[in-house]
């Protein structure tokens, strides 16, 4: 987790800024295995992408929370999420709890990810 460290300072502010949209759409992030909402992340103008990559530790730790199935191996990224941007759009409660209509979104998201996975190597999965 030090390596990230930084990175949640640096992208503390702009996380703050971004507030819940109730009509935001919401999305499947197959590198992290895991839901995420387009109120959730900041444009790039002043960063780099890979300034963003603590965040899919911090939706994989959130999806396993909706499927109420906690992967602990990503707590910590969670908890330092909920210290350096608290007022993020992320935590709000309609997406940090089990929910049964989100988990299966997750589902239906995960098989259409994991198939267009397979058709980028030109193999069915």
């Amino acid at each position: 987790m030090n390596s990230y460290l930084s990175d949640f300072k640096k992208i503390s502010t702009a996380m703050n800024a971004m507030t819940f949209q109730s009509d935001a759409e919401i999305s499947y992030d197959l590198l992290s295995d895991a839901l995420w909402w387009t109120d959730e992340r900041p444009p790039l103008t002043n960063f780099r992408p890979r300034d963003f990559w603590c965040l899919r530790f911090v939706f994989r730790y959130r999806t396993s929370v909706i499927l109420n199935d906690i992967d602990e191996d990503y707590e910590d990224y969670w908890n330092e999420a909920l210290i350096r941007f608290p007022n993020w759009a992320g935590f709000h409660e309609s997406r940090c709890s089990p929910n049964r209509e989100l988990a299966e979104i997750y589902r239906q998201m995960e098989a259409g990810g994991m198939q267009s996975f397979g058709e980028i190597g030109g193999r069915d999965v």
